[in-house]
């Protein structure tokens, strides 16, 4: 950069032109602790740059999605060693613009975390394409890289499956639920008459069916394109063996049997009859689907609570084990879990899950995501990579720790995940080094039972997405790395810019610092 850079206050001589180059200086400080995520390397200078020509060069010693920007009052130059690092430095330049123009400062920037992302699920609540799209246009601009779309399960079926026209029907459809379609409280209320109260409401309560609402694969082919252009990646879930309400309305069939031999009613449970040749069948075309729709290389198959007392009275089942050699349930779900292990393997893709796929010790070429921090330390130690997802610190549709806030959130968990926590939480700093390499990055998951609308989830998101972004980016959480302070500055900034683009932004929470 030659002489565009000042090194010192003295090096412009003499105190006019210090006191000038330090108000520079200061200006164009100010500009980079605007910028969110925070780049890991800013080096300011002197002066703007206002005729925005671009040049960009290719550097395959940059890491992937890293970049290094170098903006003088001539021009500007992107490097980056791929497609993703030359956007994000367009992003981090779209945040540095002012009236002035871009400041002329060197950057070098590059992600810690490879997986920095959110879940949606639209499974209990649908929001729509139009909310997918302008959540990912947000995203984007602050380098979040993953959705992971949770479009199925007990709440409905939402990913098409045109092979089945049931799905987009009876599949998308749930019956009213009192305690996902009225809102009844805005915090959780533990005393028993409380409950008790709600239960007998609840018993009484009726009204419309839920659906059906779906996407056609135009919609997903419309919505996956957008996300290649923001370089953001869509791991789908497709649940099984449990969570799967939404596929046994559509097919009472599959349903395990009771001891009379009649398919139990789809209502009262939510595992697939595994015993059933035509369940099977069934959920191979629909990752067959899967995999041909998402691009991907990671489908998440769930995998998570599974309740055996149905597969266990279940002579279907059981006579499956029998001639398969499995001894209990576990072994039957386990048997399920390295059937779409091999599937997926089959058309070069990763399995991922939740939690109790460590438990099943499926291969370790599986990704998984881990709700508990005890689980995420063992999964790591024996050579799995994970995602983190705790539900103590990641989980949006717990409460955010508003004195006033008009949301309801989920009921059973009176714990509050905030805007610092998510800031502060080490995602790896606790680990060997020798480990680190295992943690992905984190999914903050919203499940959508008391998330109805789209401008709710916007407020559980933003700005809790914010520290995400920050974190996964810049620190993990290690202590040393920043100021709390000036990222509040900045995420306080960046709030309001939200709101002034439509985003129905939460307020920060005040801070006990």
């Amino acid at each position: 950069m030659g002489n565009k850079f000042v090194k010192s206050a003295a090096r412009a001589g003499g105190t006019k032109s210090s006191l000038l180059v330090s108000a520079v200086l200061a200006v164009a400080t100010a500009v980079a602790h605007d910028i969110l995520p925070l780049p890991q390397k800013y080096v300011a200078g002197e002066g703007y740059n206002t005729n925005g020509q671009i040049e960009r060069v290719t550097d395959a010693s940059i890491a992937a999605e890293g970049y290094r920007l170098s903006i003088t009052p001539e021009k500007i130059v992107i490097a980056s060693g791929d497609a993703a690092g030359a956007f994000y430095a367009e992003q981090t330049l779209a945040q540095m613009k002012g009236g002035s123009g871009w400041p002329v400062a060197e950057i070098e920037d590059a992600p810690k975390f490879r997986i920095r992302g959110l879940m949606i699920d639209e499974s209990r609540h649908f929001f729509g394409k139009r909310f997918i799209l302008s959540l990912l246009d947000h995203m984007a601009t602050y380098k979040l890289n993953t959705l992971h779309w949770h479009l199925n399960d007990d709440g409905g079926f939402r990913e098409p499956f045109e092979f089945d026209p049931k799905m987009a029907t009876a599949g998308a459809t749930r019956p009213f639920k009192f305690v996902l379609d009225v809102k009844t409280s805005t915090s959780w209320d533990p005393d028993p008459n409380v409950q008790q109260a709600m239960k007998e409401a609840a018993s009484k309560a009726t009204g419309p069916d839920y659906g059906p609402f779906s996407y056609t694969v135009a919609d997903v082919r419309e919505i996956l394109a957008a996300a290649t252009a923001r370089h953001i990646r869509i791991i789908p879930e497709l649940e099984i063996p449990g969570h799967a309400k939404g596929l046994l309305r559509a097919h009472p069939d599959f349903c395990c049997l009771d001891k009379d031999g009649k398919p139990l009613d789809p209502e009262s449970c939510m595992e697939i009859c595994v015993g059933n040749p035509d369940t099977i069948a069934w959920y191979d075309k629909a990752f067959e689907t899967t995999f041909e729709l998402f691009p991907d290389p990671v489908f998440h198959i769930g995998g998570d609570e599974v309740n055996p007392k149905h597969w266990n009275a279940c002579p279907r089942c059981q006579a499956f084990m029998t001639a398969h050699g499995i001894a209990d349930w576990k072994g039957l779900q386990s048997w399920v879990t390295d059937r779409y292990v091999e599937a997926g393997r089959r058309h070069g893709k990763r399995l991922a899950g939740w939690g109790e796929l460590y438990n099943q010790r499926v291969s370790t070429n599986a990704i998984i995501w881990c709700s508990s921090p005890v689980r995420f330390g063992s999964a790591v130690a024996e050579g799995y990579d994970v995602v983190r997802c705790d539900n103590e610190t990641y989980y949006i549709d717990w409460p955010q720790g508003l004195d006033d806030d008009p949301c309801q959130y989920i009921a059973w968990k009176p714990e509050v995940n905030t805007f610092d926590d998510i800031w502060l939480t080490r995602v790896d700093w606790d680990l060997p080094e020798r480990l680190r390499g295992h943690v992905l990055g984190v999914i903050a998951p919203n499940w959508a039972e008391f998330t109805r609308s789209p401008a709710e989830l916007e407020w559980k998101i933003w700005p809790r997405a914010l520290a995400l972004a920050e974190n996964l980016w810049k620190h993990g959480g290690n202590p040393i790395s920043g100021r709390y302070a000036d990222f509040r500055r900045r995420a306080e900034i960046h709030a309001a810019k939200l709101r002034a683009a439509g985003v129905n932004c939460a307020p920060i929470p005040r801070s006990p610092r």
